[in-house]
């Protein structure tokens, strides 16, 4: 047994999705580290979900079935209970991984022992489609402390929530229960930054999940959008942590992108019927924005926000790109 897989093991989250989630197996199964702990976790569904599991007749993937649907949170939280190993990845039923992620997420996670989340950026085809595997180039690896980490989420939507490969420490760390209740299905972002803790994390700036793209995503279900507490609720938990002080990084970052990131929780993040009068106004009261920072925002058209997220990338990269790895064979 190598290294990697007496240490690492990822659970695949799924609900009525078998076909989607016989992909997303096969992409586990694919990785260059051979021999990883795979257990499919669930959600009670009632399609041919354990045919699929058992189609593939492999020794190191397991099904776990919940008895009744407890929500996406709720399942991510079974992922602390029954978790046994050093490093955690939570992985999504309709979603691919390039085949060196694990193997290239693990070497630098053996590098740096301060690190509690590792990351990577994604590339959104239809599910179920072939990936290209052919962008080879080398990308920058960043080391990020918890401010500057908001900052990357705050500034940039392309980093995948579930590429996320937590240490078991940072995972079982984390509150769900408060986090369901603050976030909703909006925890993603306030999961990534709090399993930092007073560690770092790591964000490989290279596109090495494939997120699927479907009708049934919940992203699309309005019926499923939280109250529009829900949302503001996350932007003041960015603006707690970045500021929006004009003379420090993460202040711009906030400031420029917080009238764009609160009009589009609006129209498409919350549940409708209720005035955007009423729903700035609760952003105003609890702190989520200010009449300055919603006033700064209007000044900052598309062109000028695609500018200081380009300025973003280049300051972190400057200051937090760490040297590359040259990945050994995990499987000695």
């Amino acid at each position: 047994m190598s290294a990697a897989t007496e240490e690492l093991e990822i659970f695949i989250l799924t609900y009525n999705r078998a076909d989607m989630l016989k992909v997303a197996i096969g992409s586990c199964l694919q990785q260059t580290i051979k021999g990883l702990s795979i257990t499919i976790l669930d959600n009670a569904s009632n399609d041919h979900t354990a045919e699929v599991v058992a189609s593939f007749e492999e020794p190191n993937l397991h099904l776990v079935t919940a008895t009744e649907n407890v929500g996406g949170l709720g399942n991510i939280k079974r992922c602390q209970s029954l978790c046994s190993k050093k490093y955690v990845m939570i992985f999504h039923d309709d979603d691919q991984l390039h085949p060196a992620y694990i193997e290239t997420a693990y070497e630098y996670l053996r590098a740096n022992q301060d690190v509690n989340v590792v990351v990577t950026n994604a590339v959104t085809i239809p599910a179920k489609s072939k990936p290209n595997f052919s962008e080879a180039a080398i990308h920058p690896i960043l080391k990020l402390d918890k401010l500057h980490f908001s900052a990357a989420l705050f500034m940039r939507n392309k980093i995948a929530f579930c590429s996320a490969i937590y240490t078991k420490t940072a995972l079982k760390y984390l509150d769900f229960d408060n986090l369901k209740v603050n976030y909703g299905k909006w925890g993603d972002r306030p999961i990534l930054i709090e399993a930092v803790g007073d560690g770092a994390a790591l964000i490989l700036t290279g596109e090495y999940v494939f997120t699927g793209r479907h009708d049934a995503q919940d992203t699309h279900h309005s019926q499923t959008q939280p109250p529009y507490i829900v949302w503001l609720n996350r932007e003041k938990f960015f603006r707690d942590i970045l500021g929006d002080k004009l003379s420090d990084f993460t202040g711009i970052c906030f400031c420029v992108m917080s009238h764009r990131r609160l009009k589009s929780g609006f129209k498409r993040r919350i549940q409708k019927g209720v005035s955007f009068s009423t729903y700035l106004n609760e952003a105003f009261k609890i702190g989520a924005a200010t009449k300055r920072t919603w006033n700064l925002g209007r000044l900052a058209p598309r062109p000028i926000q695609r500018i200081i997220d380009s300025y973003s990338q280049r300051y972190l990269r400057k200051h937090f790109s760490i040297a590359p790895i040259q990945p050994s064979n995990s499987n000695d």
